[in-house]
């Protein structure tokens, strides 16, 4: 490992803070990072009594033993459900601006239209449905507004729950209830976190920070603002506006790429399939197909490896058209260990960006 490689490995340590695991800050802060915008969160209804007795090690446990509890209403990808819950969690909070602090998880709004139905979140629902049992939101926040984020888990209501990236989000909503009902004052936004940071934790035997004390909104408000950007010329701006909006270096957005991708929902939004057919492994194989594979053309957003049924979506290609990215594509490829490290600390970072102090993460 060179000189500067190893100085941004170190760089990156600092971005998630061990002290910060469990606590619950989340909407009480006397000062927000954006003043005088409303952030869209319910922070106003954030108890730090009911949130500071909720024990997140046994939540852990219980969302362990989810994770192989396979069900019939949605089968778990080879018997795991980690894909499906890293993928409910990423678009939970991907909405998220920094710019104006609106979107995330907080306020869990993920459960209600809007963003229940939006394209991306299809059978999303599913994860909700299988968290409902115990108690559920990443990918819409935006650094530039400070909008979005799981905070408020307004991923189970419309706007945000009928995106076309959130297909299916009310499947995965539900899968959570029996959790949820074990715990009453654990938000439904800090589950939906939890449960893919359990399903990460358990792919890649590392260690993610947790930050607690989201709060659930009353219904989907505010979020129509927050609807993914359909108006790019090419996929590469695409890919570089979204590492601007949600607020990540070039090297954590191409480490969040190779997060683990759950088959059944890669089809459902469409797709034949993903780069492996092992989804419950958080390892840098994503990288090394993504350079090793010669890749044809199925659809405008979809590519084939040649003489394989592996498959790459257009934004996976698009890292390899900008040498800052294909730069981290490579060293990702060759060193695992540094893949996971900075994986997890980006992860951590974007998870607890719709924070007030969002700054601090």
């Amino acid at each position: 490992m060179n000189v500067r490689l190893a100085a941004f490995v170190a760089a990156l340590a600092g971005l998630s803070n061990g002290a910060n695991a469990g606590s619950c800050p989340f909407g009480y802060d006397s000062v927000a990072a954006v003043h005088q915008v409303d952030r869209q969160i319910s922070s106003e209804l954030y108890d730090a009594q009911s949130c500071d007795v909720i024990d997140y090690e046994l939540v852990k446990e219980d969302l362990l033993h989810l994770m192989t509890d396979s069900q019939d209403f949605w089968p778990a990808d080879f018997g795991h459900y980690g894909g499906l819950f890293i993928r409910l969690a990423w678009h939970c909070n991907g909405s998220y601006r920094r710019a104006d602090g609106r979107g995330g998880c907080d306020g869990g709004r993920i459960r209600f239209n809007p963003e229940r139905s939006w394209a991306d979140n299809t059978n999303l629902d599913k994860a909700l449905d299988l968290l409902e049992p115990i108690k559920l939101n990443a990918s819409t926040f935006r650094i530039t507004d400070y909008a979005g984020g799981c905070n408020g888990a307004r991923i189970r209501f419309s706007p945000e729950k009928d995106w076309l990236v959130n297909a299916g989000v009310d499947k995965i909503i539900a899968a959570l209830e029996p959790v949820k009902e074990s715990y009453p004052t654990l938000s439904t936004a800090d589950l939906i976190v939890l449960a893919g940071q359990v399903a990460l934790e358990d792919a890649g035997n590392v260690t993610i920070d947790f930050l607690g004390g989201r709060t659930d909104a009353e219904n989907g408000n505010g979020t129509e603002i927050l609807a993914p950007r359909e108006y790019y010329n090419t996929t590469l701006i695409a890919v570089r506006d979204n590492i601007k909006i949600l607020g990540v270096s070039p090297y954590e957005a191409v480490a969040l790429a190779g997060r683990p991708r759950s088959v059944a929902q890669q089809r459902t939004l469409g797709y034949s399939g993903t780069y492996s057919n092992n989804s419950l492994t958080l390892s840098n194989e994503y990288f090394q197909v993504l350079l090793n594979e010669t890749w044809t053309v199925v659809s405008e957003k979809e590519f084939k490896a040649e003489g394989k049924d592996v498959y790459m979506m257009d934004t996976d290609l698009a890292l390899l058209a900008a040498p800052e990215l294909k730069e981290a594509v490579q060293l990702f490829a060759s060193e695992d260990n540094v893949f996971k490290h900075v994986f997890s600390s980006a992860w951590a970072k974007v998870m607890t960006a719709d924070h007030f102090n969002a700054s601090s993460y």
